[in-house]
């Protein structure tokens, strides 16, 4: 073997040590920064089981929803003492609708149907719905009171268990499968389109929502015009916009929670870009 080849040999050596490395280095930054992400959203550490990262999502999920909820009138004081023991009663809520939807989630983790996930589904939900509307605390000295004051219904069950569930098939704790569409106003405008107005026009996947009455007939979507996510009371309704979704020609090789992941963030970024565009057109400003 001549001196050359033998030069070149390790030239090729050190050059794709150094690519390796350089791999390496890359692998571990991104390792370090889903680390980082994940600890700042839902406080996942590596020492986490499985029960605690399901727990943390129901949790982290809880914020999603907490501004459709109406608590007792008795708990919105947050300050001193009063508003500390009004944060734990709040917490212990939130801790038991969360450990509910975890327990059942760990009873039933495949699906060999959509029925058969949709039947589990509503069961939750139920649970969920029951178990919310039937909490009551009891501060020392004083008469038991329900926590809600206003009683939750489908829409914000289904919230609290479908975000739970796309975040543990995100973090690849679930399959992905037979999973429900998470309900709220961008996918009810993803899902219907939306006229321009305000926003950005959406074209939408042709799913007829339910209006403020509750029928289901609109076309487009609009906040003046369709029924609030958090206000569907009705199991049939939610169903329906399920079905039609999985049934949707629109979706063609994507399951519909792969669907809403990515419809999810478009609406999301044509909203940002229209307020962008609609302040831009009334204030000027001047930069020296």
């Amino acid at each position: 073997m001549n001196s050359k080849r033998i030069v070149d040999e390790v030239h090729n050596d050190e050059y794709k040590e150094n690519v390796n490395k350089k791999v390496e280095n890359v692998v571990s930054l991104k390792d370090e920064a889903v680390k980082f992400l994940l600890y700042s959203y839902f406080g996942i550490i590596d020492e986490d089981e499985d029960r605690d990262i399901a727990f943390k999502c129901a949790y982290r999920t809880y914020l999603d929803l907490a501004r459709t909820l109406e608590f007792n009138v008795d708990l919105k004081e947050t300050n001193g003492k009063t508003g500390a023991i009004n944060k734990y009663i709040k917490s212990m809520f939130r801790s038991k609708i969360s450990n509910l939807i975890i327990d059942n989630i760990n009873k039933c983790r495949s699906f060999s149907e959509q029925g058969d996930f949709n039947e589990w589904h509503k069961k939750v939900c139920e649970e969920i719905i029951k178990n919310a509307n039937n909490m009551k605390y009891q501060k020392e000295g004083e008469a038991e009171k329900d926590i809600l004051d206003q009683k939750i219904v489908c829409g914000q069950a289904q919230k609290w268990l479908n975000m739970t569930l796309k975040y543990l098939w995100l973090l690849g704790k679930v399959d992905g499968e037979f999973l429900h569409v998470p309900v709220d106003s961008f996918i009810m405008e993803a899902a219907a389109g939306r006229k321009r107005k305000k926003h950005k026009s959406t074209e939408g996947i042709k799913v007829k929502l339910p209006d403020k009455n509750g029928d289901i007939k609109l076309e487009t979507y609009t906040e003046e015009s369709a029924l609030k996510w958090s206000n569907w009371n009705n199991d049939d309704m939610y169903i329906q916009f399920q079905t039609d979704i999985l049934n949707s020609p629109e979706l063609k090789e994507k399951t519909p929670i792969e669907w809403e992941n990515d419809a999810w963030i478009n609406v999301s970024e044509n909203r940002k870009m229209a307020e962008a565009r609609n302040y831009s057109n009334i204030v000027k400003m001047n930069i020296s």
